[in-house]
């Protein structure tokens, strides 16, 4: 009984049931007109807010922002400009460069052969050191902040023994402190910075413990092309060394389409002397501004040390001596020019002697028919041999001179 009753009432609940859910269902009907509109609405949004980079753009193209954006870019360069202006055009007219070439021998130092290979070991260590010397001067010096650097080019020797040092010296200087920077500031610095002993009287000193001969110290100031035209700027510098006395090492120089600039260092063996024959120069006559040769009594090109000038063309051979076994040959030669002549190492002479005479006879300079070499004093003692107690006289006359 109880079974069939409670069948009975769930049979009644589930018409209930299904009228509830059928009741809760909402049936929408939608046209295609309709879902395309939506679809444009929803892409048109997608549109007006752009994402990412294309927000960002959007953003940054906006009219105030524009005008922040020129400004700033048009200072930058501004600023850019002016920085470039000032490092490559002011800033180079306010300062410019000072060259000085130096030399000085440093005395109780044995100088070997290596030396005048400036590739070799033996060149860069002394080198180094002769260097780091000069530095240290300069750099403790009242022109320290002036200071940028020196070059050693050439070590040699000479009858007095040691070591010839040649050396470029760099100056950084304003323009309005050009006039201070004199060679005889630059040489009273490194030939002060030499500590001499009263008791050895000699003109050897120390110079941060390298013994320099104070002697011979000097200082030339030099144009920037010197200093260039010797070094990494050059079209040629030759370097060429007589080993035998009296032997004759050709010497010759042709300028082709746009002309040169050349140097040539000679050497010689110590204890000698070099002597230069030009055979022929043919140039044009400018005085010196276009052609010219400068010969030099050391190894770079310092005024105080010339020898001889040539700016006018020379068909006759002449020949130059050097007070020492180095010299340098400066050419600057226009188009299709030329040079020949030669150079040998000769012993060298004295010329204070005592003469003499009884019927006369002939005297020459030392080196004759070379040129006298600069600084060269001669003294002659003539006596008259009499056989009778007459008075003799002795009458001088030149040939040439």
């Amino acid at each position: 009984m109880g079974t069939k009753q409670e069948q009975t009432s769930g049979d009644k609940d589930a018409p209930l049931q299904d009228s509830a859910s059928i009741a809760d269902v909402s049936v929408e009907v939608a046209t295609v007109d309709h879902t395309l509109r939506m679809l444009r609405r929803m892409y048109r949004k997608s549109r007006r807010r752009p994402k990412g980079l294309k927000r960002l753009l959007a953003y940054v193209l906006n009219i105030p922002h524009i005008t922040v954006i020129v400004t700033a870019v048009m200072f930058v360069l501004v600023v850019i400009i002016w920085t470039m202006l000032w490092v490559f055009v002011i800033r180079r007219e306010s300062y410019s460069g000072a060259y000085f070439a130096g030399m000085f021998r440093v005395a109780n130092v044995e100088f070997i052969p290596e030396y005048r290979q400036a590739e070799s070991r033996e060149f860069v260590s002394m080198a180094t050191k002769v260097q780091h010397v000069v530095s240290s001067v300069y750099k403790t010096s009242s022109v320290a902040r002036l200071y940028k650097q020196a070059v050693i080019s050439d070590l040699s020797n000479n009858d007095q023994g040691g070591v010839l040092v040649h050396f470029w010296m760099l100056f950084i200087v304003p323009r309005i402190k050009s006039a201070a920077m004199s060679e005889e500031i630059i040489e009273a610095i490194l030939r002060n910075s030499v500590h001499t002993s009263l008791q050895n009287r000699s003109s050897v000193g120390y110079l941060l413990g390298l013994p320099v001969d104070m002697d011979s110290i000097l200082v030339n100031v030099v144009q920037r092309s010197d200093y260039t035209s010797n070094t990494g700027d050059s079209q040629c510098v030759d370097k060429l060394y007589a080993n035998l006395p009296g032997v004759s090492v050709p010497l010759n120089v042709y300028s082709s389409w746009g002309g040169v600039k050349c140097h040539m260092k000679l050497t010689s063996v110590p204890g000698s002397l070099i002597r230069l024959t030009v055979s022929s120069f043919l140039i044009e006559p400018t005085d010196c501004v276009y052609d010219a040769l400068v010969v030099y009594d050391a190894l770079l090109p310092m005024r105080g040390r010339i020898l001889h000038s040539l700016c006018e063309p020379v068909s006759s051979s002449f020949s130059i001596v050097s007070t020492s076994n180095v010299m340098l040959l400066s050419f600057r030669m226009s188009d299709n020019k030329s040079f020949k002549g030669h150079f040998e190492a000769i012993a060298e002479e004295k010329c204070m002697s005592q003469i003499e005479t009884q019927s006369g006879g002939q005297i020459y300079s030392p080196f004759y028919p070379s040129l006298l070499p600069p600084q060269c004093s001669c003294i002659w003692t003539f006596k008259a041999k009499s056989r009778t107690t007459l008075n003799m006289f002795i009458i001088l006359s030149f040939s040439f001179f």
